[in-house]
């Protein structure tokens, strides 16, 4: 890929982030850095509200790791949470890389749905309802 081409590719990328950010009501300000790709300064691909550092990389061939380094360097100087959003071309989802113990927080404090502790009695019950419903659902239909 050409240069300018990859550059483009990246600023695209940014700008995919910063709609998923926006469109999910996670971070309605969120804009790209402008200066997002040069020079060395305290910096991230994503201006945000959410005290994170974003890196987004848009690559096919991506090491992790590097680009964990290249944003914690960044986060560390700016105090904040250091994240990659990555994908590949090929890719319809962006996935992201936080700290375990960011994860922990956000899991910890998920109030979602729970599974019972007893799972497999939980998942023959579930089964049950589904069979039953099929069921009913062949009598309607007949």
């Amino acid at each position: 890929m050409k240069a300018k081409s990859a550059k483009a590719k990246g600023k695209r990328g940014e700008m995919e982030v910063v709609n998923l950010l926006r469109e999910s009501g996670i971070d309605k300000s969120a804009m790209r850095d402008p200066g997002s790709g040069g020079g060395n300064r305290e910096k991230s691909d994503i201006i945000n509200s959410l005290n994170y550092n974003m890196e987004v990389k848009w690559r096919e061939n991506l090491n992790i790791w590097k680009a964990i380094e290249q944003v914690e360097t960044y986060s560390n100087m700016n105090h904040a949470i250091p994240s990659v959003f990555f994908r590949r071309s090929r890719m319809n989802e962006w996935w992201v890389a936080i700290p375990f113990s960011e994860w922990g927080k956000l899991m910890k404090s998920y109030k979602g749905p729970k599974t019972p502790s007893n799972n497999r009695e939980f998942y023959w019950d579930l089964n049950n309802l589904k069979n039953a419903i099929r069921k009913v659902t062949k009598h309607i239909k007949e």
